[in-house]
């Protein structure tokens, strides 16, 4: 899996309360979304994520888009989009 953070766009989607991104595997363009709760439980904050969501995503941008990645590989994803949410990502526990 090749992939090019440089290239990714995001942006916050305040209705459907996710981050909608873009990252390349080579030369394909793969979209994906993150749940706001999903990006909580990355960065490990509490409260309501709208207003930082799109700095939790940029902080957390390599983690997420290998998630995507994977999940995409594996061919787990709908609608031409990769869905990420909390269960997605390992117990806070486990996080070092």
């Amino acid at each position: 899996m090749v992939h090019d953070s440089s290239l990714v766009g995001r942006v916050a989607d305040r209705i459907r309360r996710t981050v909608n991104f873009t990252v390349r595997d080579g030369g394909v363009e793969v979209c994906g979304c993150i749940t706001f709760e999903a990006l909580q439980r990355l960065a490990r904050v509490q409260g309501d994520a709208a207003e930082i969501a799109e700095q939790l995503f940029d902080r957390h941008r390599h983690d997420i888009e290998l998630i995507a990645l994977a999940r995409y590989a594996a061919g787990d994803f709908g609608d031409g989009v990769v869905h990420l949410d909390a269960s997605d990502l390992p117990p806070p526990a486990s996080r070092p």
